[in-house]
């Protein structure tokens, strides 16, 4: 079967050239161009491979035919016409404006690399000396959250995946999102201010929708700025949400819309679509059909709203909350609140301390964005999979700016959007391999800092999504957030490595050490759980493990003969490995494919663990 597309061009850029591509010219309309493909016309003379997708331009009247096996779609492209063979190509007739989310468009069985060589001889003999103190104690997400957002789909490389439009009840995405279990889910992103709740007569009318992308007649627009056309959030999808969220064990952190109604920086806002949200919310808290955890407030907005004005909000946010669940859910936790959610690096000191001397212990985390574009755009090392001195140095800069306010008014930092690379993500870097790496440290790292929250920019939706859109399955970086989310516990200990002196290894081996989550999903600081990253290109790396007195093994009980035995100390360790750019179906854990059931391989404790180059290791021991 052909499908055909108007107003699509799939032939971009550089797939209009080529070798593989043959440029008819002079195609006047795109029936012809289409006829050419049909007929078998070879995209090169001489070659025997068939058309299987063309283009039609209407500016050059170049008719494009290309030999394919992946349809590719350029974008929207006024007056362009396409076409692809399904048999041929494996997600021909895939669309974004109509297409589920996620789609469930398999790709054909690639072969997999041959397993990865054995590691050469160890450049670098590193010991992880673990401390007994504890230096930071995790919430009760053990820093996991991850993001949905309210794109429409408009919104260019989400292709309707925002959580306004996706599939929940998709039985592989609950599956998915469901061994993430007792994780936050954090909704909102940049369209949460120009979001409209239906909770009274004509809340989503089209006067307010509109109005949400106008200015004030002084001028004044309190979205940072204009990116996405007014929504609707109407409250039978607000349940299909909650029950999504139920039925995954994710807990709900739902970022409300600051903007509504307010005229200036300094002035109050229209709270009555967030009270009539409170107020539904808190009827389903009564019977628990909500999953709601806390609200931010919010994104993005800096000076768009004074620190002083922010604070007043939140206090009264505390007290609708309050009033809500007092009257509707008595016997409910009532929701928290958690605020600014601004990119740190515009983001002063000052502004967040005006912001929590108002609040006065009402928001329990001061939240935070971070992108990581400066450690990846300007990187051309080829030592290293990624610039791990960058993301050291932005996680020591957001410690050094915040730390002594939170600290000072017995406050958390959280960062809310965290992500590999901004503006949706980067094709080829943030859903492949190399950004599995970076995610695993950033855990590590924000988690040793005392960040309290990392979560990740996005669930589903853009190309920075842990589970694809197109395909359904997870991408590389779901299996990082799976082993922390299986194996870590609730403390933080201090680790120093010795023999790592050189600049090849310090910025190449990375080690964490917290305590672990049993099997029976307990925790306890009798398991430590040891998170080694070698980010090493071509290098591979030994550890040897070694933890204090306090920490050691009990003894099996001595025989009649009196003849020592050894430690009983369990040791099993998790090792994921890819290459630069790796997609799912090219990473592997301990050798085999990365599946769901995460099988461990047994290691000896005390012994060296090896590390190979770009590989990712979690090793238990209890």
């Amino acid at each position: 079967m052909w499908y055909q597309y108007n107003n699509t061009n799939a032939c971009p850029g550089a797939l209009s050239k080529g070798s593989a591509v043959t440029v008819v010219k002079s195609v006047q309309d795109p029936s012809t161009c289409a006829a050419k493909c049909k007929a078998g016309v070879p995209p090169v003379p001489g070659a025997t491979a068939r058309c299987n997708v063309w283009s039609w331009s209407p500016n050059s009247k170049n008719c494009y035919l290309r030999n394919d096996t992946q349809w590719t779609l350029g974008g929207p492209s006024t007056g362009y016409h396409s076409g692809c063979l399904e048999s041929a190509i494996w997600n021909c007739g895939y669309s974004p404006a109509t297409a589920s989310c996620p789609s469930h468009f398999q790709p054909p069985p690639i072969p997999r690399p041959a397993p990865a060589p054995a590691p050469g001889p160890l450049v670098h003999h590193v010991t992880a000396n673990v401390g007994a103190t504890v230096v930071h104690t995790l919430n009760r997400f053990r820093m996991i959250g991850v993001n949905f957002d309210f794109w429409d789909r408009s919104k260019a490389a989400w292709d309707g995946c925002g959580s306004l439009n996706s599939a929940l009840g998709d039985p592989q995405l609950i599956t998915l999102a469901a061994r993430l279990n007792g994780s936050m889910l954090r909704m909102g992103g940049s369209p949460a201010d120009v979001l409209l709740y239906d909770v009274l007569p004509g809340a989503c009318s089209a006067a307010r929708l509109n109005a949400t992308g106008e200015a004030m007649p002084s001028g004044y627009f309190c979205p940072i700025w204009h990116q996405s056309a007014g929504q609707c959030l109407t409250m039978s999808r607000w349940g299909e949400i909650n029950d999504f969220a139920l039925k995954t064990g994710l807990h709900i952190l739902f970022d409300l819309n600051a903007c509504w109604g307010r005229e200036n920086s300094s002035a109050s806002m229209d709270m009555t679509m967030i009270a009539g949200l409170f107020n539904h919310t808190a009827v389903m808290a009564a019977t628990n059909q909500s999953a709601v955890y806390g609200f931010g407030f919010g994104n993005e907005l800096y000076s768009n709203v004074q620190a002083a004005r922010y604070g007043q909000d939140i206090v009264t946010l505390n007290a609708m909350l309050k009033q809500a669940w007092g009257v509707h859910a008595p016997l409910a936790p009532v929701p928290v609140l958690v605020g600014p959610d601004n990119g740190w690096e515009d983001m002063g000191a000052s502004h967040l301390d005006a912001i929590l001397n108002v609040t006065n212990g009402v928001m329990i985390g001061s939240s935070f964005h971070d992108y990581n574009n400066p450690c990846f755009d300007a990187y051309t090392g080829t030592e290293l999979l990624a610039n791990t001195s960058c993301f050291s140095n932005r996680v020591a800069a957001v410690k050094a700016r915040f730390d002594p306010v939170v600290n000072r008014h017995h406050n958390e930092l959280w960062c809310t959007e965290c992500g590999p690379h901004a503006s949706s993500g980067v094709n080829g870097l943030t859903n492949t391999y190399t950004s599995s790496m970076w995610y695993a440290d950033a855990l590590g790292l924000y988690a040793r800092n005392g960040i309290k929250m990392l979560s990740r920019q996005t669930l589903l939706g853009g190309n920075y999504e842990i589970i694809n859109r197109t395909t359904g399955l997870p991408n590389p970086d779901f299996y990082s957030v799976l082993l922390w989310h299986d194996l870590v516990g609730t403390e933080v200990f201090n680790v120093a490595l010795d023999g790592c002196d050189d600049t090849q290894c310090s910025e190449a081996v990375r080690v964490y050490a917290l305590s672990g989550r049993r099997e029976d999903d307990s925790f306890s600081s009798a398991v430590i759980v040891v998170l080694a990253l070698n980010f090493a290109s071509s290098a591979a790396n030994g550890l040897t493990i070694k933890l204090p007195p306090s920490f050691a093994a009990k003894k099996k009980k001595k025989k009649k003969k009196k003849k020592k035995m050894k430690s009983a100390r369990t040791c099993e360790l998790w090792q994921m490995r890819g290459a630069k750019g790796a997609t799912l179906q090219e990473i592997a854990i301990n050798g085999a494919p990365a599946n769901l059931s995460l099988p461990a391989a047994t290691c000896i404790a005390g012994e060296v663990v090896v590390l190979p180059p770009t590989s990712v290791t979690f090793i238990r021991m209890s």
